[in-house]
C-alpha cells in the first residue's frame, strides 16, 4: 500500500492564535503513523505533526500557499527531530510508514492557491528636451517678474 504523505497546516485549537499543527491529509497515512512503532509517533509529535487526519481539497503534491512559512517550520522541526534521535526507526515495516518519505514529500510539495500578480510600476518616460527648456524658460520669465516688483 502506497501512503500519501501530504500534510495540511491546521490551527492547534479553536482558541489558538498563530499556533498550528501539521496533519496528514490521507486518513490511511494518519492511521499507519498511529499504528507504527510508538517511537515514530513520538518523533512526529515532537516535530509538530499530529497523528490525526485532516481534510483538504488541495491537490496531491501541493499545499495551500498561505501555509508556506508554517511548512518550513515543520520541515525544520522534523529535520531536527530526525538528527537528534538516531534510535527511532525511519521506517515501520508493519505499517509501511516511512519518515524519510514524509520529509521528502514536505520538501518537494508545491504551493497551490491564488497567486496575485503585482502590477509593474508604470514606466516613466523621459521628458523631451524641448519641453524641459520651455519649462525652465517660463520659470525664468516668472522669476524676472518677481524681481521687478
Amino acid at each position: 500500500m502506497a501512503l500519501n504523505y501530504d500534510i495540511d497546516i491546521l490551527p492547534e485549537d479553536k482558541e489558538s492564535l498563530g499556533l498550528f499543527v501539521a496533519a496528514f491529509r490521507d486518513p490511511a497515512t494518519a492511521q499507519a503513523a498511529r499504528d507504527a512503532d510508538p517511537r515514530i509517533g513520538a518523533l512526529l509529535e515532537d516535530a509538530g505533526i499530529s497523528l490525526e487526519p485532516s481534510s483538504s481539497n488541495v491537490p496531491a503534491g501541493h499545499y495551500a500557499y498561505r501555509d508556506a512559512g508554517a511548512r518550513e517550520y515543520v520541515a525544520a522541526c522534523l529535520d531536527a527531530a530526525m538528527r537528534d534521535d538516531d534510535e527511532t526507526p525511519r521506517r515501520d515495516h508493519t505499517t509501511e510508514f516511512d519518515i524519510s518519505e514524509l520529509a521528502k514529500a514536505v520538501a518537494t510539495a508545491q504551493p497551490f492557491g491564488p497567486i496575485v500578480a503585482i502590477p509593474a510600476a508604470p514606466e516613466r518616460t523621459p521628458m523631451k528636451v524641448g519641453v524641459a527648456f520651455g519649462i525652465m524658460a517660463f520659470a525664468g520669465y516668472l522669476a524676472g517678474f518677481s524681481g521687478l516688483m
